[in-house]
Formats: C-alpha cells, structure tokens, sequence
C-alpha cells in the first residue's frame, strides 16, 4: 500500500481557479517532501497532523510553498512548470506581458521556452551558475 506518493492532488476547488478562463491551475510539487516535513513538525510540538492547518516551504531545485489543512496540500504553486519564487534554475512566476513577448521573440520554440524557465532560469540565468557556495565565494 502506498502512504504518500511523489505528487498528489489534494487542491480545494477554488485553488484551481488561474485568473483566466480555459487555464486550470494544477498541483504539481514535492509532495512527498512537504508531507514529511509537516509530520516531522507536528511530532515536534506533540501533534497529530491532521489537526494542523500548516504553511510549509520546500527550498530545492524549485521552491513550493504549499498550503496544508487538517492534513491535506490544498493549495501550492506547480513550481515544476514555474510558478512560484524563482530558485536556481528555475524562473519562478514571471510578468505575462514580457513573458509572452519573449515567446515570440527569434526563433524560440515551445521546448527551448520550457528549458528557459525550468532549467535555465532564476540564479543560473542571473549568475551563470546553481552552486551557492559559489556565488556566497563571490560575494565575499
């Protein structure tokens, strides 16, 4: 039997609702960690989970704060497509207006805009690199 599996869907109907019609927006994160680390919280002051209404962050190659209540991810960003804070390498949630002019700029395609935001994005497109000894090096 599965406990928790790497994604799940457990949204409230109205975190699916994007702004525009026709755009659903879809719950698309670490779930496995985010419940884990919202066990090992609630262990940590003496309580269950499921009586917890919880705001946890996941800090990695993406970065999802998620929405937890009584035990479900209600609400969260699909930090795999790049909603949310930026990170790393991904670009996190960007003004539409320049965003669709960057589409149609040259001869970008749907796969090279895909890499741009999740892979090319946030630090690494900024800094050249992901490694935050790295930049912390430079800073110094």
């Amino acid at each position: 039997m599965t406990v928790d599996t790497p994604s799940t869907d457990e949204f409230q109907p109205l975190a699916r609702i994007s702004g525009l019609k026709g755009i659903e927006r879809v719950s698309c994160f670490q779930a496995l960690n985010q419940k884990a680390m919202a066990r090992f919280y609630a262990r940590s002051i003496g309580r269950d989970y499921r009586d917890l209404n919880l705001v946890v962050a996941m800090l990695g190659g993406g970065i999802s704060v998620v929405a937890h209540e009584k035990g479900l991810m209600i609400d969260g960003p699909d930090a795999l497509e790049g909603e949310g804070p930026f990170s790393n390498n991904r670009s996190g949630t960007l003004p539409p207006g320049p965003l669709i002019k960057l589409c149609f700029e040259g001869s970008r395609d749907l796969p090279a805009m895909m890499r741009q935001i999740n892979g090319e994005g946030g630090l690494v497109s900024y800094l050249g690199t992901t490694d935050i000894r790295g930049i912390e090096a430079r800073i110094s």
